[in-house]
């Protein structure tokens, strides 16, 4: 057994002693349980076929369908060491169960690859070819492992503004307050000379306001914009206690800049990789196994989702007690 497969086994399901490849069959077997849920997956049978005396072991079987009309996949799992490859021999010994068998579809799984001689004779027989293994820090290459956001904005801060006065002065009516820094526009009037009032400041500066927020916002750095505004004609504001004669005004603003980020990294430890290695010419997509690694060559597994499953005493496949 390769430490791979070992201490993935130990962390995932249990840390305990098995004979030498069964904790990768038993991986093997659970992983093909996420892939096919409504699927009956059961780990290391014995089956005849019929009218045989001898029984053959496997792996692992796959039922999927009602119990009427079944369709049986089998299973051969080889946890190779690495820099060896799955060769004819072994394809020819797990082909030999297969024709007494004859279950719907065989799939051969190893941790490493295959010898041009096994993917010849596999195409030959039908049978599907699969590497599982570790997962590696290379693999990460090409996936979106985590997102990282960082925006900046930029905006008008409050203006400031100074009027342009022509000089000219006029008597100020008596209670009206001077015009200073903080002025609600909706409730401070503008007047003419004689001190009548003729409107509000939020409708003698609407032309302005829809200037100021049409002018764009500059995001190379600039820490402040500026203008000047002329009324349509002279108005008489409250200033020091008289009415000032004003044409327009000067105004400036800061620009503020925010800066957030946002990180998203996933917390799940990806255990294993399952890759379609070489799919039978007579796929059929009612064998949905089959159908599945068509889709999707290349699956991660997580270790969250291989802990939520068990083998039981029976060696059938299912949830842990708390996840059902």
């Amino acid at each position: 057994m390769t430490d791979g497969i070992e201490l993935i086994y130990d962390r995932a399901i249990a840390d305990e002693k098995l004979k030498d490849g069964t904790k990768y069959e038993r991986l093997t077997a659970i992983l093909f349980k996420i892939l096919q849920e409504s699927a009956y997956v059961a780990h290391d049978v014995r089956l005849r076929g019929d009218g045989k005396r001898t029984s053959h072991q496997i792996d692992v079987q796959i039922a999927i369908g009602l119990e009427q009309d079944r369709r049986r996949i089998l299973v051969e799992c080889k946890d190779h060491e690495p820099g060896t490859k799955a060769d004819l021999s072994e394809l020819r010994d797990f082909n030999g169960a297969l024709v007494t068998l004859q279950p719907a579809r065989g799939i051969f799984i190893t941790t490493t690859s295959y010898t041009a001689p096994a993917r010849s004779y596999a195409q030959d027989e039908n049978i599907t070819l699969v590497e599982l293994r570790p997962f590696t820090e290379q693999d990460w290459e090409g996936r979106l492992r985590g997102i990282h956001v960082k925006a900046e904005g930029y905006y008008r801060g409050t203006p400031s503004t100074e009027w342009t006065s022509t000089g000219r002065t006029a008597s100020s009516p008596a209670g009206i307050p001077s015009i200073s820094g903080g002025t609600w526009l909706d409730s401070t009037a503008y007047y003419d000379e004689a001190g009548v009032a003729q409107g509000t400041l939020a409708s003698l500066l609407g032309g302005w306001q829809r200037e100021y927020l049409a002018t764009a916002v500059p995001m190379d750095g600039t820490s402040e914009i500026s203008g000047t505004y002329t009324l349509p004609e002279p108005v008489w504001l409250p200033v020091n206690g008289v009415l000032a004669e004003v044409t327009g005004f000067s105004w400036k603003a800061p620009i503020g800049h925010v800066t957030k980020e946002i990180k998203i990294q996933s917390e799940q430890i990806a255990d294993l990789i399952l890759r379609s290695v070489q799919l039978p010419d007579g796929l059929h997509l009612s064998d949905a196994i089959s159908a599945e690694l068509a889709r999707n060559p290349e699956r991660i597994f997580f270790r969250d989702q291989i802990a939520s499953w068990i083998v039981g005493e029976d060696h059938v496949i299912r949830p842990i007690p708390n996840q059902m």
